[in-house]
């Protein structure tokens, strides 16, 4: 390596202080190096201060020059600093150096050694046991329906549904997944979850779960085309004239409240006068055969006549439909008939007339058959 020589040096008696002009001291001397001063002697640089300044020792025991030649040398102290940094280094990562030499290619370091055990990516992968999930692109939206793309939290509604803007029109959301929505057009009506399962394009089911009530509705689109909301029915929820019944509630004690049903669907009562099928629709039908000792008959004109007033097996809130049969014993030769069955307030009996020919005869026990339809509220 060449001494170092550019520019003049300026030094002073018994100073340790080197000032030089046009020098460059910083990329070309070194603490440890020699200084030949204007006076043919040698001194050691102690500190390199800027491309101008350094230091020597001794201070310098010559005639105070200015602008005098110098010369910078290089020592062998160079060579002992690098082999004490190499000796370091060895020291603290020899055993690892040494391993390298095991694996008998020191281009590739296996897995067991801390390496990857391959020349290319696909080969590190492979013997690190990283599947195709590790070069894959994650998606870029809750709704990327991309081919291989990997999924994150939130996408396509889980782990959380994706919330819809505000009136959103659910017949342009066909990606399947779970959403939320707030009173969304073309919706059932209200705010809720709404769940899209697709086939494609032209083929899709909506599901829509109102957050308010709980009531579910679905729809499907069909050849592009979206059918209405249908209302799917639970136990909780009341359809048209009462609540929804288990089958063991179909018979039993109807009730109404207000003209709504309360109870069972039907009813059946049985009784000395007859027997009541009773419905929750508001429904009533009574039949019976009331049976009577013999009567007393009042003569008329062609004909003769008595009257007797029915027991129904319930009342009616209203006026009821009746057809009555005679069903006689022995009166009249068999030549009687029912004509004209009545109820009235408080519709709970029916006044009959029963009519034969004036010519007839006998007056023995008979019995009336009778049907009464009409309303229980």
């Amino acid at each position: 390596m060449p001494w170092y020589k550019t520019g003049t040096a300026s030094v002073t008696l018994n100073s340790n202080a080197v000032t030089g002009t046009g020098t460059a001291f910083i990329v070309n001397c070194r603490v440890g190096d020699a200084f030949r001063g204007p006076d043919g002697r040698w001194y050691e640089v102690t500190n390199v201060a800027s491309n101008t300044t350094i230091s020597i020792d001794p201070p310098y025991i010559g005639t105070t020059a200015s602008g005098g030649s110098y010369a910078l040398a290089p020592m062998q102290g160079y060579v002992k600093d690098s082999a004490d940094a190499l000796r370091t280094i060895v020291n603290t990562y020899g055993a690892q150096l040494a391993a390298l030499k095991t694996t008998g290619n020191y281009d590739v370091l296996p897995v067991t050694k801390g390496g990857t055990g391959g020349t290319t990516q696909a080969e590190a992968r492979s013997n690190l046991g990283l599947g195709s999930a590790a070069t894959a692109t994650v998606t870029t939206s809750t709704t990327d329906t991309t081919a291989g793309r990997l999924l994150k939290y939130a996408d396509f509604g889980i782990g959380t549904p994706i919330i819809l803007p505000g009136s959103a029109d659910l017949n342009t959301y066909l990606t399947g997944g779970l959403y939320y929505c707030s009173s969304p057009v073309n919706g059932p009506g209200g705010n809720g979850w709404l769940n899209v399962y697709p086939l494609n394009s032209t083929f899709a089911v909506q599901e829509f779960t109102n957050v308010a009530t709980k009531a579910k509705f679905i729809r499907l689109l069909s050849s592009g085309t979206f059918g209405g909301w249908d209302r799917l029915l639970t136990s909780a929820e009341v359809v048209g004239t009462g609540s929804i019944l288990a089958r063991s509630d179909l018979v039993g004690t109807v009730a109404q409240a207000s003209g709504v049903p309360t109870g069972s669907a039907m009813q059946k009562i049985v009784n000395s006068a007859g027997e009541t099928h009773r419905f929750a629709s508001g429904l009533q039908i009574c039949f019976g055969k009331a049976a009577f000792s013999a009567q007393t008959w009042t003569a008329g004109t062609g004909v003769r006549y008595l009257n007797v007033n029915i027991s129904l097996p319930s009342a009616f809130s209203a006026q009821p439909k009746i057809t009555a049969t005679l069903q006689d014993n022995d009166i009249s030769g068999r030549s009687a008939w029912v004509t004209n069955c009545t109820s009235t307030t408080p519709f709970s009996t029916a006044s009959t007339w029963v009519a034969a020919t004036a010519t007839s005869t006998g007056a023995g026990p008979f019995a009336i058959d009778f049907i009464a339809v009409g309303s229980w509220y």
